[in-house]
């Protein structure tokens, strides 16, 4: 099956674990020198009377104030605290909201939350820091591409800035997918209700009226399944009623072949070119609010040609393909 949606707990999840790898690798342990006259992170060690390569996460702390390095140590201590209120935390969370996949609690309202508003607003403003100080360095530095500092700050101006911007782009468009996915599991304010009402035409009533009101419904519940958090329901109705043999089938495979049997039994024209998941949520809004268990609804909006399928269409048997 052609799955066209995301999930935003899984994009910002990775996007953390990322993340947290940049924070130990170009943070914690990395300083490339200019040359081999850069002695940036070398240290008196007085046990050996020797000078000894030192890490990062040992040098910033004192070289703030330091004439010529001072940028690159506010670079490496930005990145400390800003990787780990950011994207260690958000991992920390989505460990959590992994764990409570089946019913959602407080570390799933703590990855929600923080994913939304210190995750989205970290990655822009936080991470830029990372971005400004590099930049701060190089100009200090104004050009002498010898001096020590030069090529690392060139390493950390491409890395952060990379990160920052896949960083505040995911959080951007993803976060709205985990807020519709926490508030659907727990019933907040942002839930989308995936129920159709079928209809059902009232005898009482005139055909042209009937038609209006399956025109209301096929319009209603079209729109609810375009939203990606129906995907998952009719997935998972489709596995309800699928006859296949799961055998050595994976979960990829299993649906696919639901996903045809489901299709076969649906009496909508498929148009050239249409996916498979756009026909699969067309006949979903067929079967949900179809006026007869044979009745094919149309596209069109002719109110005489709903009324001509509703009166040739079979009485509904309640049949749940």
């Amino acid at each position: 099956m052609e799955e066209e949606e995301w999930n935003g707990d899984l994009a910002i999840g990775i996007t953390a674990a990322i993340g947290v790898l940049w924070w130990l690798v170009w943070d914690l342990f990395v300083y490339i020198k200019t040359n081999t006259s850069d002695y940036t992170m070398q240290y008196y060690d007085y046990t050996s009377n020797t000078l000894t390569e030192g890490l990062p996460i040992g040098w910033f702390w004192g070289n703030l104030n330091h004439p010529t390095m001072g940028w690159t140590a506010a670079t490496y201590l930005t990145v400390f605290f800003g990787y780990f209120i950011v994207s260690f935390i958000e991992l920390i969370g989505w460990i959590l909201w992994l764990v409570e996949s089946e019913e959602r609690g407080t570390g799933s309202w703590f990855f929600n939350m923080w994913a939304s508003y210190v995750g989205l607003y970290g990655s822009w403003i936080l991470y830029f820091l990372t971005v400004l100080f590099p930049i701060l360095q190089l100009a200090q530095i104004n050009g002498d591409i010898f001096l020590p500092g030069w090529i690392n700050g060139i390493v950390q101006l491409t890395v952060f800035t990379l990160f920052w911007l896949a960083s505040g782009l995911v959080h951007l468009f993803m976060v709205p997918y985990l807020n519709y996915e926490y508030d659907n599991a727990t019933g907040g304010a942002k839930a989308i209700d995936c129920n159709c009402e079928r209809h059902l035409a009232d005898a009482d009533e005139a055909p042209e009226i009937n038609a209006k009101n399956l025109l209301t419904k096929l319009s209603s519940c079209s729109a609810k399944l375009q939203n990606k958090q129906c995907g998952p329901e009719i997935v998972q109705h489709m596995n309800e009623i699928c006859t296949v043999e799961r055998a050595s089938l994976n979960q990829v495979e299993y649906n696919k072949a639901c996903a045809d049997q489901y299709t076969g039994r649906c009496d909508l024209p498929r148009a050239d070119g249409e996916t498979e998941w756009n026909y699969i949520k067309k006949c979903e809004v067929r079967r949900r609010v179809g006026g007869g268990s044979k009745a094919q609804v149309p596209d069109a909006t002719d109110v005489n040609e709903v009324v001509k399928v509703i009166e040739e269409a079979e009485p509904d048997t309640g049949a749940d393909w």
